[in-house]
């Protein structure tokens, strides 16, 4: 899930120019099957089962969080604590008083994710779930994998409490994912709580689901970013990493076609590095609900995590240059100037954001208010 957005550009002729917002969120064709066709591996009689299964699993979630919002004594909170990054003051980087909302991870735990589960924790918080609510979700992947150990572990594996690793167990792991779980691909559906309840997935949350099972069976497991897209990549007992495409229900990957030039290579991800984009996500549902300062902080979290990320880059920039526009035109001068500068410093040489703070540090010497852009001057997409 990859969003380009275009700055704008306030030159001495008054003229407003946008970094135009594009969202790529995954659009891969992996994924791109109608529901009549993707294959289901189970019998019709299960999907009812499981169907009525999961209705009582909603409702009984439900029941169990009104209860404990309802007996919880004030000022006990439940939410899970999220994993950001040390260092992320009030006032580093595009925060203090020019960000007026607070930070969604505020107090959250200083160190950074290393292993999967941490990751699913802080993917937890970044959508604002219940720590009760993870804790059953554990509990249930713990059993799912003590099923899958029951299936595949061979007698000398079971006396050593191992599980070898290979390409046709991690697909079936895969399988075993979309028989519980993983049931109908949605592009905006990175919350991994969704994927549980509503069986709601895309490759952000189906990849994370599986890197935290796999992780668990003790296999070495990370992600693999491909453009707009990620998979999960298990090193099998071969040695070399293999990929499991996670939007797929027995997680083979279509063959490999040759890239098209000027295509970025495949790029592993530590769990850090994945939670970056968890967060980048985060920023793009946001950003679509029209709360640009809580996109900011979202995208700022996800370039300290990950700084290799040009994607994530382009979108703070972006994000940041437009909301500062925002407040000019609102008459919001000294705040949109504040963001402009911290802006300066991470992007000192951007002759965009260059043009805009000259400028609106001149409206507000001169205490005039920017005008709105006129019809034919309307931001288009680069």
């Amino acid at each position: 899930m990859l969003l380009f957005c275009s700055v704008e550009l306030l030159e001495s002729n008054r003229v407003l120019q946008s970094l135009p917002a594009r969202d790529t969120r995954c659009p891969s064709p992996l994924a791109v099957q109608s529901e009549k066709s993707k294959p289901n591996p189970m019998s019709s009689t299960t999907r009812t089962t499981g169907t009525l299964t999961r209705l009582w699993l909603v409702l009984a979630v439900a029941l169990v969080g009104w209860c404990q919002q309802t007996l919880a004594a004030p000022g006990q909170a439940s939410a899970v604590a999220g994993f950001p990054v040390p260092g992320l003051g009030a006032h580093d980087i595009l925060g203090g008083a020019a960000i007026s909302v607070p930070d969604p991870l505020a107090g959250a735990s200083a160190s950074v994710p290393q292993h999967w589960d941490q990751v699913l924790q802080s993917a937890w918080a970044a959508y604002g779930h219940r720590a009760e609510e993870l804790e059953q979700l554990l509990g249930q992947m713990d059993r799912l994998v003590r099923e899958f150990r029951r299936r595949w572990q061979t007698p000398a594996e079971e006396q050593s409490g191992t599980l070898i690793p290979t390409a046709r167990r991690a697909f079936a792991l895969c399988r075993l994912l979309h028989q519980r779980w993983l049931r109908r691909y949605r592009l905006q559906a990175t919350d991994p709580y969704q994927a549980w309840i509503t069986g709601h997935y895309n490759c952000v949350s189906g990849t994370l689901l599986f890197c935290s099972a796999a992780s668990r069976l003790g296999w070495q497991v990370q992600a693999r970013e491909l453009p707009e897209h990620v998979q999960a990549v298990v090193k099998i007992s071969s040695g070399r990493w293999q990929a499991v495409e996670t939007t797929l229900v027995g997680g083979v990957p279509p063959s490999a076609k040759s890239p098209a030039a000027g295509t970025p290579l495949p790029r592993q991800l530590s769990p850090r590095e994945f939670l970056a984009v968890v967060y980048y996500n985060r920023a793009i549902d946001v950003a679509e609900d029209g709360r640009a300062e809580q996109a900011i902080l979202w995208n700022r979290r996800a370039w300290m995590l990950d700084q290799r990320n040009p994607n994530i880059r382009n979108n703070l920039v972006a994000t940041v240059n437009n909301h500062a526009l925002d407040l000019a035109r609102r008459g919001q001068l000294a705040r949109a100037e504040q963001l402009l500068q911290q802006l300066m410093r991470l992007v000192p040489d951007h002759p965009v954001v260059q043009q805009n703070l000259r400028y609106v540090a001149h409206r507000r010497q001169r205490h005039r208010p920017i005008p709105k852009t006129s019809p034919a001057a309307e931001p288009s997409s680069l």
